[in-house]
């Protein structure tokens, strides 16, 4: 039988990413609490700085 992947909801997420940037937490600190990939994480934070210029400030495109 084949291995499942774990899905990870958004709230879970955003508590990852937030106690990587507010807490100074280490990616590898948190891949293992939290029991998922280290590149989870990197993806996670590219794509929140990515779509953080889109959200303050939307018009400038």
């Amino acid at each position: 039988m084949k291995d499942q992947r774990r899905k990870i909801r958004a709230e879970e997420k955003v508590i990852i990413l937030r106690e990587l940037l507010e807490n100074n937490r280490s990616i590898s600190e948190l891949s293992e609490q939290y029991e998922v990939n280290p590149n989870l994480i990197y993806r996670l934070k590219k794509q929140l700085f990515e779509s953080a210029v889109e959200i303050i400030f939307p018009l400038a495109q």
